[in-house]
């Protein structure tokens, strides 16, 4: 089965690199655990995780790098996999198709070409954050 395989390739690396994992974009971590099993089980763990929170690195910088213009579009914060950006009115439309464009860029692993779709949404509109109230759905609205 591909797990298992996946799992013995896993533990394999770990043997032969003494510990240590690299993700599929080159991020390295050591793993210390001295149970053999837990160590293995913490790498299957990092792996795809580490890959994912490197992604998010990437595209986060992309987005301050291309959109953040103090004033216009903001990048306030991010939480996990989720980015909060405000921004005026007049640069809404190119905020929202401008995280797009840089959180889906496409990747490889292991000699496959991936494609994460990303779900922008609008959260509210409002002159200022005290303005914006919760709707049902965790949608915000202006109050």
């Amino acid at each position: 089965h591909p797990w298992q395989e996946w799992w013995a390739s896993v533990e394999r690396e770990l043997n032969h690199n003494g510990g240590v994992v690299v993700n599929a974009l080159g991020y390295q971590r050591t793993l210390r655990d001295p149970d053999g099993h837990n160590r293995v089980k913490d790498a299957l763990a990092t792996l795809p995780q580490s890959t994912v929170a490197s992604l998010m690195n990437r595209a986060i910088i992309r987005v301050h790098d291309d959109l953040d213009r103090q004033g216009e579009i903001e990048l306030l914060h991010q939480v996990h996999d989720s980015l909060a950006l405000q921004s005026l009115p007049e640069y809404l439309n190119e905020a929202i198709s401008g995280v797009r464009e840089r959180m889906e860029v496409p990747f490889a692993i292991h000699g496959r070409r991936l494609h994460i779709p990303t779900d922008v949404s609008l959260s509210g509109v409002g002159g200022s954050w005290g303005s914006v109230v919760k709707l049902a759905g965790g949608k915000f609205a202006v109050a």
